[in-house]
């Protein structure tokens, strides 16, 4: 049976790590995501994942950790006395590979000299991953409040929309041509080509406030850490958005003579959309299996 080889591509990508650096991204992060998955929702995760997100703890506050008294010792001389709380290094591993995909999707294209957008994107991602994890960091979600766990979802996803529209706006200034010539856009001002990002980013932003605000309503008394519970949730949601705007491109990326999955492997936003999918996936894929073979054991 002939299978198109750009689909078999697609497949990988959407479901394992294209290279060695990417593999050890995906496996931090998976573990990542299981850590506000089972402490948000309280969800049982078996001795194994456990003993593995006791050494991912680990190695994150080797890295991470030792920052924190410089971080608040830099922010309380700026008038701010905050303590940063345990999840702000979970939080920045999340974000950091958020913004990593989207960097080394543009890295490639600059490469093949179509793009002069990555070096700013790597630089605003991580000062946008540096602020929400801080800012949220100093949320302490132990509380039960509807407002404080509301903020620390809502930091994030409205964090992640500026620094889009910043991207959006950077191209507009400097890259605007080839943007346009790229899917197909008749936008001959910046504002032009601005204006359908930023309602675009807008949108999102709505739905994913009225996603929080519905998941606290509801089940806030219900939910270990809903502010966990709803940062899991918002990884999520960004990864179904990457994929849809992925989706939705692949029209205006089409050439003639060219098949969906070939034009596919070339849209930015499926590419962000995978990466993220597939934390999702195996975090998903590990939890099964540890919750079946805890079921066997019984």
């Amino acid at each position: 049976m002939y299978l198109d080889p750009a689909l078999r591509t697609l497949a990988k990508k959407a479901a394992l790590p294209p290279d060695g650096w990417a593999t050890v991204g995906t496996a931090v992060s998976v573990l990542s995501f299981i850590y506000f998955v089972h402490n948000g929702f309280n969800i049982g995760i078996g001795p194994t994942l456990s003993i593995l997100i006791g050494y991912y703890d680990q190695i994150v506050s080797f890295f991470l950790g030792s920052l924190k008294p410089y971080i608040e010792i830099a922010l309380r001389s700026l008038g701010w006395p905050i303590t940063l709380h345990p999840h702000w290094k979970h939080i920045f591993v999340l974000l950091a590979l958020y913004f990593l995909s989207g960097f080394k999707v543009e890295l490639a294209e600059y490469r093949a000299g179509r793009t002069s957008s990555p070096i700013f994107r790597l630089l605003l991602g991580l000062s946008i991953t540096s602020i929400t994890s801080v800012t949220v960091g100093a949320i302490p979600l132990t509380r039960t409040g509807h407002p404080t766990n509301f903020l620390a979802a809502a930091i994030p996803l409205f964090l992640v929309s500026v620094n889009d529209f910043l991207l959006r706006a950077w191209r507009g200034l400097f890259a605007r041509q080839y943007e346009t010539q790229r899917v197909g856009s008749s936008a001959q001002t910046w504002w032009e080509y601005v204006r359908p990002a930023a309602r675009g980013i807008g949108i999102r932003m709505l739905i994913g406030l009225v996603v929080i605000f519905g998941l606290l309503f509801l089940f806030a008394g219900q939910i270990a850490s809903p502010g966990l519970a709803c940062l899991a949730v918002i990884v999520i949601y960004l990864a179904i958005y990457q994929l849809y705007l992925g989706v939705v491109e692949l029209s205006s990326l089409r050439q003639a003579n060219e098949t969906t999955a070939a034009a596919s492997l070339r849209s930015r936003g499926l590419m962000i959309g995978f990466t993220i999918f597939r934390v999702v996936l195996w975090s998903a894929l590990l939890m099964s299996v540890e919750k079946g073979k805890d079921l066997l054991l019984q």
